[in-house]
């Protein structure tokens, strides 16, 4: 990987999976978790112990969300003039 003869901080390498090493940890996980999605089709039960056990530890540290109950997106916004991409020139207009 490279930019005008400029190899990637390594930083944006990890963050994106791009040198031989991270590849493989990508590649890693990526495997780890469709083998765990194929372990609770296969077994149910897995999937119920997982909820028992999420809604047990939500009961000893919930955290509420940040943002109000009923907080509506400003859908109504342009987008920022510094964000160029294809598409850019159209918007959701407020209702």
């Amino acid at each position: 990987m490279c930019i005008r003869d400029r190899a990637y901080p390594r930083w944006a390498s990890s963050s994106l999976c791009g040198s031989g090493v991270t590849h493989r940890m990508g590649m890693c996980a990526a495997q780890i978790l469709a083998l765990s999605a194929l372990d609770i089709i296969e077994k149910p039960v897995l999937l119920k112990t997982a909820w028992e056990e999420f809604k047990e530890r939500k009961a000893q540290q919930d955290e509420p969300p940040l943002l109000p109950d009923g907080l509506k997106p400003p859908v109504e916004l342009r987008w920022p003039e510094w964000v160029t991409r294809p598409g850019d020139e159209w918007w959701i207009p407020p209702r």
